[in-house]
């Protein structure tokens, strides 16, 4: 063969392409490999262990704390609030059955027991009713819910107590969760009971930036602005509203939550 045969290259419809492997691991590497890997394993469960028993300790001491349930702060560790909006709706046919059997007692002068509700007799009659006699029990029960169910300033206040903290714990969730800031204002839209506009913003830092936000001309004050959202819905959020033209005192007091 010439001496020059090496240098011989083949044309690039010939050429061929070759990936190198690895050479295969020996025994012993494979021994070692699979023992560093169980002793990494067995690191991860310790600090899993680890973490979940100062979690348990935390949650402990924080329903103790604020006469809670455990459970209740480790709902919001792990879900972030959003267990808050999955609530039962629809009425239980036997819960339905019983509270009007309970009533039925209270009306006869007897005072209603879980013995007597959950005695055999109650039992059996229950059985015994089918599926359109049940659903008219559900549907008196909720006729008779409905009505106790005033719309009072009281009881709009509690509601609109209770529907915020259920959107802050969403938005702290969606917070840690995800990276989100945001902020949020709720004024009433009828004059016909009395509550301070409600802020909330997920950081401090984003209330003090809010001046800075908006343009130089203008103002930007947490009690004038909630003020002004205020009188703009309890005008049907009609801006030629004489409600909303109303003349506003200088100063005006809030309620904010961070």
């Amino acid at each position: 063969m010439p001496a020059y045969a090496s240098t011989l290259r083949l044309p690039p419809s010939r050429a061929r392409y070759t990936v190198s492997s690895k050479a295969p691991l020996t025994e012993a590497q494979r021994k070692e490999r699979s023992a560093a890997s169980r002793k990494r394993q067995d690191d991860i469960d310790d600090a899993v262990r680890e973490w979940k028993a100062s979690t348990v300790t935390l949650a402990t001491d924080l329903a103790r704390r604020f006469n809670k349930k455990p459970r209740y702060f480790f709902d919001l560790f792990f879900q972030g609030g959003v267990h808050l909006v999955k609530k039962q709706t629809k009425v239980n046919p036997h819960n339905a059955f019983l509270s009007m059997k309970a009533q039925e007692m209270r009306d006869n002068g007897e005072q209603p027991t879980l013995a007597l509700l959950h005695s055999e007799e109650l039992k059996d009659e229950y059985n015994q009713l089918d599926k359109a006699e049940l659903a008219e029990i559900v549907a008196a029960h909720d006729a008779q819910d409905q009505q106790r169910k005033r719309p009072t300033a009281q009881a709009r206040l509690q509601d609109v107590s209770s529907t915020l903290k259920t959107v802050r714990h969403l938005i702290k969730g969606l917070h840690m969760r995800v990276g989100v800031e945001a902020f949020f204002c709720v004024v009433r839209n009828t004059p016909s009971y009395h509550m301070e506009p409600v802020w909330y913003f997920t950081s401090e830092a984003l209330m003090n930036y809010m001046p800075n936000a908006v343009p130089i001309h203008k103002t930007w004050d947490l009690a004038y602005v909630g003020a002004k959202l205020e009188a703009f819905a309890i005008a049907g959020c009609d801006p030629v509203s004489k409600y909303f033209l109303f003349p506003f005192p200088d100063s005006f007091s809030m309620s904010r939550q961070i």
